[in-house]
């Protein structure tokens, strides 16, 4: 961690909610030195509250985290309240003392639905200066307080006692506390760092409540389903030697059972080399722990021995020994630390290693006797070997990345596939372990160090290119190098293209995005390995021109006209034209094409053209525009122009919006068949129904809706020789 560092502190409620944070930035602008003390001031706290403290290097490039946090403290009153000595408890009332500071009394009653405050607001609750009584404790009265347990707590000026229990199964005044139950189970040892507590309660048919009280401070309560024998409490904070209670209500009186938290020493560690092993012929045993723990360390294998000792102020320790047999096992353990006096788990067994002399040679690549690359993969060398099973590993740049084992003697050569790849500059090393059981000879100072060459030159069609806004070049990139990045950048390094990472030597096509302004490009497609060498790079030019309009609408008109209705436009600066597509709409936003017309060359400046829709429409209105679309597929639109139409028939139709199937009504003149299309708002036929008309008024059933999408639709009839049309709903 940093040398100094910012505290800050969390608050808590008693259920485990965050309710502030203080942090020491203010008090202490410049943090607080490591081993130094600190002192909050302005900290809110309330009965059941607990605090814990984080702290974090005032170095922000070191980027530390808030791993590590302090021992819990809980508030507790600047009073202690004792609890109550009950004097009755029956069906007629419960009354007992007011201790010392005590004002206020609160009556729990504990069963299958949780703990219910039964008397709030001081309800049937009457005092002297030294006792309380809810409802009343003598008399002949009948009672008003039904059977079951019930908590008594005393309060006073902010604080509260621990609580009183007692079970109420008649009339008469005398005390019946709760039993115990070893029937509610805990976990064979809970440890401060638990959040969970899980165990076993009795079984039964109905629904159950299980109370949590830590230190005598209810926490929470769960609810047990019926015939369910477990409960989990989650969340929670605990303290060694916190005293824990679960009761369980809901069937009869309220039981209980209690257990404590156990404390926890972290099992200590073994100093020993890369493969867990101690070096024959030592004569120190040295490790590391919690700080000042007691520390015995022990021999484990035939011949076994024990030795103790105590941790410095950092954890570090160290045991004297006869020296070290090569096959004799360790292992340590904390006997004690921090006012913790149960002993850890043992520490990881070190193994004692015969000492390692030999060393291995690296050799440069076999063949084109060269030094390693960031394309080698394998890495060669030669090892004297005395003893069966010794093994020659490789490390880049101190990562293990392969190994062999030798299972004959004599002077060997090897080979190790590295697992990991190759880059400039990296360091490659290998060691020697002399026997399966032997140390692992480090420090023979054998190295070989990576060099590297840039990739071929990207080879690319095309290099120059000419364009217009909007539109983009897509590269052919001939005999790619494998496993290579291919980016398209300028100069400054701005990308032009989505990288391609090649997974072979096939030709393959680079895009770039498209050139939104107009201008001259001067790209570099690179070639880069990511191994660092220098990329690549081969230069490529794109020139990309700004779109002229090719035409200029100067007027678009629509109108009905016989059959259909004509839309006719004016247009000026034609240029590169190659048609115009006459779009309609029954909203005036979704358009379809219902026909084009082809340029026709002139003389004038300006130049008229015409289209009749013959199908029309007999919807209230119908929108229309014109596309102009020249030869490299940009195009112009008009402005939208609307053509009113009032329908001579109207088409009823009921429901409307409609799910599955409407009715539809229309009245006409003369006995006909027809049909009844169903369109889309560009026109387009969906289905069409097949009916007979008579004289007069029809109704019509359509079903079938429901196969088309939720959204608004057309119904057109040909009836008396007219087309009438009227929007649908499908929801």
């Amino acid at each position: 961690m940093d040398a100094n560092a910012n505290i800050t502190i969390y608050r808590y409620s008693s259920a485990g909610t965050l309710l502030n944070t203080y942090s020491s930035t203010t008090a202490y602008p410049s943090g607080i030195a490591t081993g130094g003390s600190w002192t909050l001031t302005g900290i809110t706290a309330a009965t059941g509250d607990y605090f814990v403290a984080k702290a974090k290097g005032t170095n922000a490039s070191l980027n530390e985290s808030e791993c590590m946090q302090s021992n819990i403290i809980y508030t507790t009153c600047s009073s202690v309240i004792n609890p109550t000595a009950l004097s009755s408890s029956s069906s007629k009332g419960i009354c007992g003392s007011l201790t010392t500071g005590a004002t206020g009394v609160l009556i729990y009653k504990m069963d299958a639905t949780g703990n219910t405050l039964m008397n709030p607001s001081n309800a049937n609750t009457t005092y002297t200066a030294t006792t309380f009584s809810w409802f009343t404790c003598s008399g002949g009265s009948t009672g008003s307080v039904a059977n079951g347990s019930y908590m008594v707590i005393l309060t006073g000026g902010g604080c509260q006692s621990t609580p009183v229990f007692d079970c109420i199964n008649s009339g008469s005044g005398s005390l019946t506390g709760l039993a115990t139950s070893s029937a509610i189970t805990f976990p064979a040892t809970i440890y401060p760092f638990n959040t969970t507590i899980s165990g076993a309660v009795p079984t039964y048919t109905g629904a159950q409540v299980a109370t949590l009280f830590i230190n005598n401070v209810l926490k929470t309560t769960v609810t047990i389903p019926a015939n369910t024998t477990s409960y989990t409490f989650s969340g929670l904070q605990l303290n060694a030697n916190d005293n824990i209670k679960i009761y369980l209500s809901g069937n009869g009186c309220t039981v209980y059972n209690s257990t404590t938290v156990g404390c926890y020493n972290q099992p200590p560690v073994i100093t020993t080399d890369a493969n867990g092993a101690l070096l024959a012929g030592a004569t120190t045993i040295t490790g590391t722990s919690a700080a000042s723990a007691s520390i015995t360390l022990n021999k484990t294998n035939v011949t076994t021995n024990s030795w103790t000792t105590t941790a410095n102020a950092s954890g570090v320790w160290s045991v004297t020994v006869p020296a070290l047999v090569a096959g004799d096992t360790y292992t340590a353990t904390v006997t004690a630390a921090g006012g913790c006096s149960t002993a850890s788990t043992a520490s990881s067994t070190a193994t004692v290693a015969a000492v390692t002399n030999t060393c291995p040679t690296i050799s440069l690549t076999p063949v084109s006797n060269t030094p390693y690359t960031d394309t080698s993969t394998y890495v060669y060398g030669t090892i004297n070997v005395t003893t069966a099973g010794s093994v020659v590993r490789l490390y880049v740049d101190g990562a293990l990345a392969g190994s062999q084992t030798f299972s004959t003697t004599g002077a060997q050569t090897w080979t190790i596939l590295s697992s990991l790849p190759f880059y400039n500059g990296a360091v490659l090393k290998p060691t020697f372990q002399s026997g399966a059981t032997g140390s692992e000879k480090t420090d023979c100072g054998v190295t070989s160090t990576v060099i590297c060459t840039s990739p071929a030159t990207p080879s690319i069609s095309p290099a120059s290119s000419t364009i217009f806004t909007g539109q983009k070049v897509t590269y052919t990139v001939t005999s790619p190098v494998s496993s290579t990045w291919y980016a398209v950048n300028d100069n400054t390094g701005k990308s032009y293209a989505t990288s391609v990472l090649t997974p072979n030597t096939t030709t393959f096509s680079l895009p770039t995005n498209n050139f939104s302004a107009p201008g001259t490009y001067n790209l570099l497609i690179s070639a880069d390995k990511l191994t660092g060498c220098a990329a690549s790079t081969a230069s490529a030019t794109v020139v990309v021109n700004a779109v002229v309009t090719p035409v200029r609408f100067i007027s678009v008109s629509a109108a009905k006209a016989g059959g259909g209705i004509a839309v006719n436009w004016t247009v000026a600066q034609e240029s590169e034209v190659d048609r115009y597509d006459i779009e309609k709409s029954f909203d005036g936003i979704n358009f379809g094409v219902v026909g084009s017309v082809k340029y026709k060359e002139v003389n004038t400046l300006v130049n008229k053209y015409s289209f009749t829709d013959v199908a029309g429409a007999t919807t209230e209105k119908v929108y229309y525009r014109v596309r102009q679309v020249d030869h490299n597929l940009f195009y112009t639109l008009s402005s939208i122009v609307m053509v009113k139409i009032a329908p001579d028939k109207i088409l009823q139709i009921w429901p409307n919006p409609a799910s599955d199937q409407v009715t539809v009504n229309i009245t006409v003149n003369n006995s006909q068949a027809t049909y009844i299309d169903m369109l889309d708002l560009t026109g387009s036929k969906l289905m069409t129904k097949q009916v007979n008309l008579v004289t007069g008024a029809n109704s019509l059933l359509i079903k079938g809706l429901r196969h088309f999408s939720p959204g608004v639709y057309l119904f057109k009839i040909v009836a008396d020789g007219e087309t009438t049309m009227q929007k649908i709903v499908i929801k």
